[in-house]
């Protein structure tokens, strides 16, 4: 008896946007940077040790992108590929405003949105996207499942933004 196991898997993203509003560097701080945290956000950012003062639109619950396999197998080595430095992310493309290199980083992790959809090595803890002058690829899931109740992750996204980031949408 033979058969050929026909499918193909199809990730979506459902939740398309992760929000932290508008804010800037507190500059009467004594650190060179701002941290941003999705998955852990401040009723007022102010009152924790991260330097940012937020005008609007700050999360007041956890914030995510969510991916969903929509095809009929398993998505295998889902990756998250940080397609710029942090330093450009957070300055533009080839701009150097940053004076501290350690003080501008990118980091990614996720979990399951749906229990069990992610079967092997989910990434949940946070690791590095991109650093200063370097990107990296992230294997967020290495079996992430189709069925229904079981295709979905969220990401979330701790930025650690340099006080010397000029103002704009990032």
């Amino acid at each position: 008896a033979n058969f050929t196991q026909g499918g193909t898997a199809g990730i979506t993203l459902v939740d398309t946007n992760v929000s932290f509003g508008t804010g800037y560097f507190n500059a009467t701080c004594t650190q060179d940077y701002s941290v941003l945290d999705s998955a852990a956000p401040a009723t007022d950012p102010r009152l924790t040790p991260n330097c940012w003062i937020n005008i609007s639109g700050y999360p007041l619950t956890p914030d995510f992108h969510r991916l969903r396999n929509t095809g009929t197998s398993p998505a295998r080595n889902l990756t998250a590929l940080g397609d710029k430095s942090a330093r450009d992310f957070y300055c533009g493309i080839g701009v150097n405003c940053i004076t501290d290199e350690v003080s501008s980083i990118v980091e990614i992790k996720a979990t399951n949105a749906e229990a069990g959809s992610c079967t092997t090595n989910l990434q949940s803890t946070y690791t590095q996207l991109s650093q200063n002058m370097t990107n990296v690829s992230v294997t967020l899931c290495r079996n992430l499942l189709f069925k229904d109740t079981k295709d979905e992750l969220n990401t979330y996204y701790n930025l650690t933004v340099p006080a010397g980031t000029p103002a704009g949408l990032k």
